[in-house]
């Protein structure tokens, strides 16, 4: 992912606007991966005042710090097979303009009222190549004193666990 070309929070009196970029799959993959012709950078303004974007009672926006490129992201990215009742045998599929799947760790902006996670919390989950996303349910990461924020997605995420326990 790269990082942000443009400022990716708009304050005014009146709103909380922020610009999200975003990976989003423009075709399907034809053998490898090749970004520069299976997905393309968008961007998109959140307004969370706009009644059509707010926060529902039970969603986080968070800003997205890191991504994880996990194995799994590939397969989600294949054609969705109708014989497995529409999705991909384990992980589903993706459709055409939606952003790449990916495991990401970030920071929350705000909770929506049903939600107990304070701005600037820790969380981690299945956010998307992108900087902003909301989500339902995010994890909460323990902080481990002198250990980066990105190493919750390698040597302390569930692949990280794996491969030590095999």
């Amino acid at each position: 992912m790269c990082k942000p070309e443009t400022e990716t929070t708009i304050k005014s009196d009146k709103h909380q606007v922020f610009v999200n970029q975003k990976w989003v799959l423009s075709r399907r993959p034809v053998g490898n991966f090749d970004a520069s012709k299976d997905c393309e950078l968008k961007e998109e303004i959140i307004d969370l005042n706009n009644p059509d974007e707010a926060l529902g009672e039970d969603e986080v926006l968070i800003q997205v710090t890191a991504i994880g490129i996990d194995a799994f992201i590939r397969v989600m990215l294949n054609e969705v097979e109708e014989s497995h009742g529409g999705k991909n045998r384990v992980h589903g599929g993706i459709s055409l303009g939606d952003v790449i799947p990916a495991n990401a760790i970030g920071r929350v902006v705000k909770s929506g009222s049903k939600i107990n996670l304070p701005p600037g919390k820790l969380v981690t989950g299945l956010f998307g190549g992108q900087t902003y996303a909301k989500a339902k349910n995010p994890m909460s990461v323990l902080p481990i004193p002198r250990v980066p924020d990105h190493k919750f997605l390698s040597l302390f995420s569930v692949s990280g666990l794996t491969a030590y326990v095999g």
